[in-house]
């Protein structure tokens, strides 16, 4: 038989598998019912289950104790496109285990997304189509399938996004359509062309949509050195190249700041309007799960986390990072979690060696909310340059919507919506220090900050007023 803690070790590996089926199935979590006891409920009534503990060396116990497995192990391909298009699989242990439990929720397939389309226009909805490369769980998700779902509960527009591979369906479409919007491009398609020209002979008003300060080639250099990409320098040419070509072809921008729109405006005679980065429904329903079991296990420790998403972000780092293990030297039960791709200096391996520097590698947006939810404070450290001024302040607004307390850089976006003592805290080098100490000795200061931030994300970044933001723009750009 498996032993307690082989079990312990596979209801954790299954969570992420098995959390959007707990959000599909909320109403079944009662408030007194913990979060590991309802988990173990789910994992017991699959036949996999019985099998691991009947044959613990077995492949399937081995693959059991490993996090995020069980897709990687579907050799069939009809099985794989199927759980990929999310078509009905009646096996129980598929359902249970596999089911699209924690396939991006974004994938729905061409025809289902196309019939979206055709009942809102159907019900008289105007039409904002988006055309992107391919999904990803950054850019993508933020700008195209965040409003996608919120127009879902629109009733005078609904956007849906389609990808390179599906270009002849958007083509067919567009003639229904009263905006095509492209996102992130590289301008290195011949498609792109062709796809503004149908467009126009159609009547259909072109935007870009722009999320970052890569528009126009004098920010190239600026850029660069901010995000330390020099050698990399005759990629991002092209790039810049041909984000901007596109940027002179289209009609309006969408963007998600003032700041950046400013930025645009100075380099293209076209109108623009903010749409602002989001929340979805599956990060607010993995939160609140998150939170459950946040308030069920207190941290030993007290826990500061950085949340990188790629090692271009060093640099801000360390605007922070001086002070704050000068803070772990003071205070021996702290301890500093990074997650994402960052290497940190060689004189800091005793601190990774011995626990007190947790470094952990990128992971799906549904586990980021937990890993930001078992944290005590969330620092987003930036230098502050036109560069960092263009990000937006998701680092705030997802940390808060799992009632994590943000330290950040006063940045254009940060200090927009950090309103500093009350749902976070704006902070230049030289006050990090104090303001983790705050936090450490003030845990009940902590979680009334942490609660006013998440009160404020979900007023402002979900729901009613995010989606009359979209509406508004699509709206200008409509008339």
């Amino acid at each position: 038989m498996v032993e307690k803690n082989d079990k312990d070790n596979y209801i954790r590996a299954l969570e992420d598998e098995l959390l959007a089926a707990i959000e599909r199935e909320d109403n079944n979590l009662d408030k007194d019912l913990g979060f590991g006891e309802f988990v173990v409920g789910k994992i017991k009534k699959t036949k996999l289950f019985t099998k691991v503990l009947s044959e613990p060396d077995s492949r399937a116990g081995k693959i059991a104790r490993m996090p995020r497995s069980f897709f990687r192990i579907i050799k069939n391909p009809e099985v794989r496109k199927n759980l990929m298009q999310k078509k009905t699989i009646n096996d129980a242990e598929s359902i249970a285990v596999l089911g699209g439990h924690y396939l991006d929720p974004w994938m729905i397939d061409v025809e289902g997304r196309r019939k979206i389309a055709n009942q809102a226009l159907k019900s008289g909805k105007k039409l904002a189509v988006y055309y992107v490369d391919k999904p990803d769980s950054s850019t993508f998700r933020y700008r195209c399938y965040n409003t996608f779902q919120a127009t879902l509960k629109s009733q005078k527009w609904q956007s849906v996004y389609f990808f390179k591979h599906e270009l002849d369906v958007l083509v067919e479409l567009i003639s229904e359509a009263d905006l095509l919007i492209l996102g992130r491009q590289s301008g290195r398609e011949k498609a792109i062309d062709s796809l503004i020209k149908k467009a126009h002979e159609n009547g259909v008003k072109v935007g870009l949509d722009v999320d970052d300060l890569v528009f126009d080639m004098k920010y190239l250099d600026v850029v660069l050195d901010v995000i330390n990409q020099k050698d990399n320098r005759s990629y991002w040419l092209a790039y810049f190249a041909g984000v901007q070509m596109i940027a002179k072809k289209v009609d309006f921008f969408v963007t998600t700041n003032q700041f950046l729109l400013d930025k645009i405006h100075e380099s293209f005679d076209k109108p623009g309007r903010i749409i602002c980065n989001s929340l979805n429904d599956e990060q607010v329903s993995a939160s609140r799960v998150y939170i459950k079991r946040k308030m069920a296990h207190k941290n030993e420790q007290f826990v500061i986390g950085y949340f990188s998403g790629s090692p271009t972000h060093r640099k801000d780092l360390d605007e922070a990072l001086p002070e704050v293990i000068r803070f772990l030297d003071n205070y021996k039960d702290a301890t500093l979690r990074v997650v994402g791709y960052m290497r940190l200096p060689k004189e800091l391996e005793d601190y990774i060696n011995n626990g007190r520097i947790n470094l952990l590698p990128m992971v799906d947006f549904r586990k980021l909310q937990r890993l930001m939810a078992e944290v005590d404070v969330n620092i987003a450290p930036l230098a502050i340059n036109d560069f960092t001024n263009c990000k937006s302040e998701l680092k705030f607004f997802e940390a808060a919507v799992v009632e994590t307390t943000t330290i950040a850089s006063p940045t254009y976006a940060f200090k927009k919506a950090i309103k500093d003592g009350e749902n976070g805290f704006l902070v230049k080098p030289g006050e990090w220090y104090s303001k983790l100490e705050y936090l450490y000795k003030h845990p009940e200061e902590n979680r009334k900050i942490a609660l006013a931030a998440k009160e404020y994300a979900l007023k402002h970044y979900y729901g009613e007023e995010f989606l009359k933001e979209v509406e508004a723009a699509y709206d200008y750009f409509a008339k």
